[in-house]
């Protein structure tokens, strides 16, 4: 081969690769990762309600229908009451004449969770000592 004497020292710099950066992104991955891997989780145990969806109560139980809308009235052993506080009032009534009979909460498909909540809310003012919930299923 023929050699020119001319050295390509541009070249010759650009095939050194400079690893120092890399390295420094590994080592800092490694110590991330060592420190979350003993880290001790925040966790919370929860019990949850277990159901059978076919076991029902013994006694005929109180029906209460929350609005599935603002402006509709709420329902209460086939009654309807446009304030939640005559539905507390009509509902400690019936507590006093049957204590024993349980509230069955029925919240259909289209029924906001707050409602339900509220619901909840009435029947503990109230005194019940026994909540059901039904639940519809949306249709397809």
């Amino acid at each position: 081969m023929i050699e020119s004497g001319e050295t390509d020292t541009l070249a010759d710099e650009g095939a050194r690769i400079d690893l120092t950066p890399l390295i420094d992104v590994v080592f800092m991955l490694i110590v991330f990762l060592l420190l979350t891997a003993s880290a001790t989780q925040l966790v919370m145990t929860v019990d949850t309600p277990r159901s059978s969806s076919t076991e029902t109560s013994a006694t005929e139980p109180m029906l209460l229908f929350p609005p599935s809308v603002e402006n509709e009235v709420w329902a209460f052993e086939g009654q309807p009451y446009a304030d939640p506080d005559a539905v507390i009032v009509a509902l400690r009534q019936a507590l006093e004449v049957a204590p024993e009979r349980p509230l069955l909460i029925g919240v259909g498909a289209e029924v906001s969770s707050q409602r339900l909540v509220n619901a909840m809310d009435i029947a503990r003012t109230a005194g019940a000592a026994s909540v059901e919930i039904a639940v519809s299923r949306p249709e397809p």
